[in-house]
């Protein structure tokens, strides 16, 4: 997987601990059952959402500039242009 903050493909671990599947006889066409397909899907919903190198990538440095940190003070002229709109909750 590309490294979430350089890019740069990444090895990451991955297993699937269970993989269990039903199908119907009769539904299966032929004498071999594939289930390639079934199996490429369920890997696709165990990769994680975004990796990083190492756990903590070095180029993180070159972005934090343009990161806001929850400490920092949002400044004054800031156009929010969605802010009228009420949080339903």
């Amino acid at each position: 997987m590309p490294c979430s903050v350089c890019n740069k493909m990444i090895d990451i671990p991955m297993a699937v601990e269970s993989f269990y599947h039903t199908q119907l006889i009769t539904e299966i066409k032929g004498s071999l059952y594939d289930f390639r397909e079934l199996l490429r899907e369920q890997i696709l919903i165990e990769l994680p959402k975004y990796v990083e190198c190492n756990g903590n990538c070095a180029e993180r440095r070159l972005i934090k500039k343009f990161m806001m940190d929850g400490d920092e003070a949002v400044p004054a002229d800031t156009y929010f242009p969605f802010s009228h709109l009420k949080k339903e909750q």
